[in-house]
This record gives structure tokens, C-alpha cells and sequence, in this order.
């Protein structure tokens, strides 16, 4: 909150803001900073009462949520095709088989309740905030656990800095706690009315 002003978003001059502090993120490709900005002038505010900032916001890190539980779930279902072991692909063996089916599964679910939770948001249902909460929920969940079983398809490799996979975890923790981690969001949308 500025001073004076509302809960909301605005841009400042990076310019005129001194002491940008770097902080370390899980995610190595993820860059974060600190600011403290009493004295640096607004140059765009929007408060949170004209545009549903956070509830954007949530729409957008599902969005990108999703993305990682389809791209670590390709992931995993190239390797488990391609990888031999004992003379067949280990893609024959059931627990990698339904491994691989469940995130598929994970993925278009979070696809979907994004998909819906950003439908209802655009088109200003009495229902987008709970909607779009149940999609950070479900595309967080999607992500952190499909990427945790795409390093456990990768075996040992996906453990290591040599393969990506580790990266995907990295990502989706960092995302899931954007605007709020899934853990709140699922405690909102258990607490809220149903839909009447």
C-alpha cells in the first residue's frame, strides 16, 4: 500500500528507485528483487477495487501452472517410450504407465478449470473469484506433482543438473506461491459459500 492510496498495482521509474536488493530463488531461471519505494514516483496506479488485479494475476501464474504440468508430462512420456532397460522401453512397465496416465490426467484437469476460472473472470460471473481460486489450486497441484513424478520417471537422471526435470520443480513451486500459494487458495475456496 501507498502511501495514501489503496491496496492495487502500479509502475515506478526503476530510474529513480535505488537499493534494488537481488534475492536467491529456488529457480535459477527466475530472477526476484526487493524494493522499498517511499519516495519514487508512481507513474501508473490502478487500485483493486476499478480492475481485479489479483484475481488476473491468480488466472495468469495458473495459466503458466498449466503449462509446466503438460510440458513436464511430454517429458515424461518421451522418456518412458525411449528409454530401454532388460530390452523394452520402461514405458511397458504399469507403474510408469499409470504415472505418466495420472499426470496426463492432472494436466487437463488444470487445463480446463483455467480455462473455465479465466471464462469467468472475462465475463464477470457472481462465481470467477471462487472459480479462478480452484484453478490456481488445481494447476498448482498439477505442476508440483507431475514434475515430481517426471524426475521419479527420469530415475536417477532426473535428479541431476544434467537433466531439466529439476528445473520444472523449481519453476512450479515458485509459481505456486504467486498471488498466494495453492494451500490458501484451497482454504478460500473450502470456506466459500456454494455457488447458489
Amino acid at each position: 500500500m501507498l502511501a495514501g492510496l489503496p491496496s492495487g498495482a502500479g509502475l515506478v521509474e526503476t530510474a529513480a528507485a535505488a537499493g534494488i536488493q537481488p534475492a536467491e530463488c529456488i529457480d535459477p531461471g527466475t530472477r526476484l528483487a526487493a524494493l522499498r519505494a517511499d519516495s519514487v514516483p508512481v507513474t501508473c496506479w490502478v487500485p483493486a477495487e476499478v480492475e481485479p488485479l489479483r484475481l488476473r494475476g491468480l488466472a495468469l501464474a495458473s495459466a503458466v501452472l498449466v503449462g509446466i504440468s503438460q510440458a513436464v508430462t511430454d517429458l515424461a512420456v518421451e522418456h518412458a517410450k525411449n528409454r530401454v532397460q532388460f530390452g523394452r522401453p520402461i514405458g511397458v512397465n504399469q507403474a510408469i504407465k499409470h504415472a505418466c496416465v495420472d499426470m496426463a490426467v492432472a494436466a487437463e484437469a488444470a487445463l480446463q478449470q483455467t480455462l473455465f476460472g479465466a471464462i469467468s473472470l472475462r465475463s464477470g460471473r457472481p462465481d470467477a473469484e471462487f472459480q479462478v481460486m480452484a484453478a490456481k489450486v488445481v494447476s498448482g497441484r498439477a505442476a508440483v506433482d507431475n514434475a515430481a513424478h517426471c524426475i521419479q520417471v527420469h530415475g536417477g537422471m532426473g535428479y541431476t543438473d544434467e537433466h531439466n526435470a529439476h528445473l520444472y520443480l523449481k519453476r512450479a513451486h515458485v509459481l505456486d506461491h504467486f498471488f498466494g500459494s495453492s494451500r490458501e487458495s484451497l482454504a478460500a475456496v473450502l470456506a466459500a459459500a456454494p455457488a447458489g
